[in-house]
């Protein structure tokens, strides 16, 4: 029943406003319906009246109440709305709702949605479930209060006039504080924080407990990285002085070598001297003795035997004539 106008009535339903108008001079009663499945709502309220215009896909209709009853009859209203859209359950109850020029607060039982713009409800609206709620604070300034509230990790603001912050805060505050069992907003404060810390303390995970490192730091990687560096070089330099020992020199398996046909000219005299000593030392040795001495043939076995490439530079072949290039022998 609107106050002063005791024939007319609002009724509220759950998918529909339903006006009741009293006979008058001009007009006479009737009863009009408006579904909340609506795509926008906007209020005009001027000095006497106020008008809602419910904008539907195909139609725009509207309805003027006295401006006294305008914010009782927009929370109601909202209520519909909010239900027809799927924002609210069909038991969530709508604490109050609050329009402070563009921006329209709804406090439910279980969350808070709020619209930014012209119109007092379209479909760019944003809601808070209570459960992600972890924290409310007030930051008070000379002409409009914020509202800092935290939700899913985040803070979200809502700026409101001072005269009007007032109960905007107490509605909020007791709602949540309802919802989440606490006395008062610190509580619910100090229970957020010891919530974010509890999981870290309680599960108490540390890498000496069986979690390694996938890089390993420290002096502990230096040498275990040094290690098998140092024997790798060792080995590399063992197997090469080995090799180098055992490879012939190239002077002592051709005779055409550089080094071989470098020798000065005084070696082949000193050569006949030995070959003459050799040829005499000979005449009185007896088979025995001689067939001690291992032969040409026997050491280059033993020589094959050793390297594999022996082979190849013992192997019978013609002997390339020496180099004309070489220097002259010294005089």
């Amino acid at each position: 029943v609107i106050p002063g106008l005791p024939d007319d009535v609002v009724c509220f339903a759950e998918t529909q406003t339903l006006v009741y108008e009293g006979e008058g001079l001009l007009t006479d009663e009737s009863v009009s319906a408006y579904e909340h499945d609506i795509e926008r709502l906007d209020l005009t309220t001027g000095r006497r009246k106020a008008t809602f215009d419910l904008a539907y896909v195909d139609r725009t209709e509207s309805f003027s109440i006295p401006a006294g009853e305008a914010e009782a009859v927009l929370t109601r209203l909202l209520a519909g709305v909010l239900g027809a859209w799927g924002v609210t359950e069909s038991d969530e109850a709508v604490v109050d709702a609050f329009r402070f020029s563009e921006l329209t607060v709804v406090i439910t039982d279980r969350r808070l949605a709020k619209h930014v713009g012209a119109s007092v409800w379209g479909p760019d609206y944003e809601q808070f479930p209570y459960d992600e709620v972890t924290g409310l604070e007030f930051e008070e300034g000379q002409m409009a209060t914020q509202l800092v509230l935290s939700s899913g990790g985040r803070p979200h603001r809502i700026k409101a006039p001072s005269d009007d912050a007032a109960v905007l805060r107490e509605t909020l505050t007791t709602t949540l504080c309802a919802y989440h069992g606490v006395d008062s907003i610190e509580e619910l404060n100090e229970r957020a924080e010891a919530e974010d810390s509890g999981p870290a303390d309680r599960d108490g995970l540390e890498l000496d407990e069986g979690i390694a490192p996938l890089v390993d730091t420290g002096d502990d990687a230096d040498e275990e990285t040094d290690g098998p560096r140092d024997r790798g070089d060792s080995d590399a330099s063992e197997y090469h002085d080995r090799t180098a020992s055992e490879r012939p020199m190239p002077s002592e398996e051709t005779g055409s070598s550089g080094a071989a046909s470098a020798r000065p000219s005084g070696g082949a005299d000193s050569d006949r001297r030995t070959a003459a000593s050799a040829a005499k030392a000979g005449d009185g040795a007896d088979s025995d003795d001689t067939g001690d001495e291992a032969g040409p043939s026997e050491r280059r076995d033993e020589r094959t035997a050793d390297d594999p490439l022996a082979d190849a530079v013992d192997a019978p072949g013609p002997v390339p004539e020496p180099s004309r290039s070489f220097a002259s022998p010294a005089r």
